[in-house]
This record gives C-alpha cells, sequence and structure tokens, in this order.
C-alpha cells in the first residue's frame, strides 16, 4: 500500500506479506486439490486514529463442506461453491501505518464482506428461500 500527496509525492509505503495469505500466482478453479484462493475483500481507514482495517477471505479448513459434486468442463475438472460460509473464514487485521505493525488479527468462521465505515462491517446472506440480507458488525479494538 502507498500513500501519495496531491503534488504526486510517495509519503509512505506499506508492505505486508503474511504466511496465511496463500500465493495468488494464477486464477485456479475450485477442485479437489486446490481449496478456494485467498482474496483481498475490502479496507477502512480511521483517519482520527491512524488505523488500517483490513478484510480477507481464505480457505475454510472444511472447504469441501461447502462445495458441490466435482464436475467437468472446458477440458478441467471444477467443484461448484455451494456455501461461502462453509468455503471460506475472514481474517480482520489492523495495522497502524504510521508505525508499520499490526496490532491485531481476528479469524472469524465465515464471511465478513464489506466495510461500511466507522468500524461497522457486513456480511451478505441469503434466506432459505433466496432472499437477500446483511448481516452487520461493529469491530472495535480494545487495550488487553
Amino acid at each position: 500500500m502507498e500513500l501519495w500527496d496531491a503534488d504526486g509525492t510517495l509519503r509512505k509505503r506499506y508492505t505486508r506479506d503474511a504466511d496465511w495469505f496463500a500465493r495468488y500466482d494464477r486464477a485456479t478453479n475450485l477442485a479437489p486439490g486446490n481449496p478456494p484462493q485467498s482474496r483481498g475483500i475490502g479496507v477502512w481507514f480511521d483517519q482520527r486514529t491512524g488505523l488500517l482495517w483490513t478484510i480477507v477471505h481464505v480457505a475454510d479448513p472444511r472447504w469441501r463442506d461447502g462445495a458441490g459434486p466435482l464436475r467437468r468442463a472446458d477440458g478441467g475438472e471444477y467443484m461448484p461453491i455451494h456455501d461461502r460460509q462453509r468455503d471460506y473464514d475472514t481474517i480482520v487485521e489492523v495495522i497502524d501505518v504510521n508505525a508499520g505493525r499490526v496490532l491485531s488479527r481476528r479469524r472469524f468462521d465465515g464471511t465478513v464482506d464489506i466495510p461500511i465505515g466507522a468500524g461497522l462491517f457486513a456480511g451478505v446472506r441469503e434466506t432459505a428461500e433466496g432472499a437477500p440480507y446483511l448481516e452487520l458488525w461493529r469491530l472495535t479494538l480494545v487495550a488487553p
């Protein structure tokens, strides 16, 4: 991540290499040997505190429980995702961008999908009948 000013000058650079984020060299289909790929979902920057909240989806350890049966198409094999909540977990990290360090990391079962500001995050869901709705969470960082 980089912070640039209005004059086009690079002010800060922050790099993050996390061992829990599976390397993403190319897109792969979900298949018996290919778990869901890690993917960045969103960020929220709290300008008051200088804290950056990141949301990342990673493969759930039991991801196969949310996948459909193996199918063949276009000369390859794939498994459709039937239940994203069972295929993915969410990792939320809080990063102090001024100090360049991770203050907190938390893994959640299921997905948190959208940062909507002021510590509020949402998950896109469907009822059994297929009607969409949002689950809302307020995440806070507290000292131990």
